[in-house]
């Protein structure tokens, strides 16, 4: 089911996409927390599920949306207070930013690099009909 919405086209199935790679996020920074990995670690792994976002949906609003919600994720779950919204130590909201614009721009490159291949491939695809048309020509 697609849906027309602010210049881009609604897929559900990227939706799901996403909201399982925040989910599988958390999960390994659960493992992560559990076994004692600091929270750079954790939020490295939030960054990877934004970055793999962005080359597996067909839109750059996805990995935008998900940059911001995996910093409320990581708030949620790994600051102290675990499992609240409010964050305590003076460092966390400058961690939060950095969080976000690191997981924002991974997902922007990604997003051009996918753009630059698919416009690549388009172009190898038109050389190889060109030759082909002058290869026919030639025999005509």
């Amino acid at each position: 089911m697609k849906k027309e919405k602010i210049g881009f086209t609604f897929h559900w199935l990227d939706l799901i996409k996403s909201v399982g790679m925040i989910l599988l996020a958390t999960g390994v920074g659960n493992i992560f927390w559990e076994v004692g990995l600091s929270e750079a670690n954790i939020t490295m792994v939030y960054i990877l599920a934004v970055l793999i976002i962005s080359v597996i949906t067909t839109h750059q609003i996805y990995s935008m949306i998900f940059s911001l919600v995996s910093v409320v994720v990581f708030n949620y779950f790994f600051t102290l207070p675990r499992f609240t919204l409010h964050a305590y130590d003076k460092d966390y909201p400058i961690t939060f930013v950095i969080m976000f614009l690191a997981a924002f721009l991974s997902g922007s490159l990604a997003e051009r690099l996918k753009k630059l291949a698919l416009e690549n491939e388009k172009n190898a695809r038109e050389k190889a009909e060109a030759a082909m048309l002058a290869e026919k020509e030639q025999l005509r």
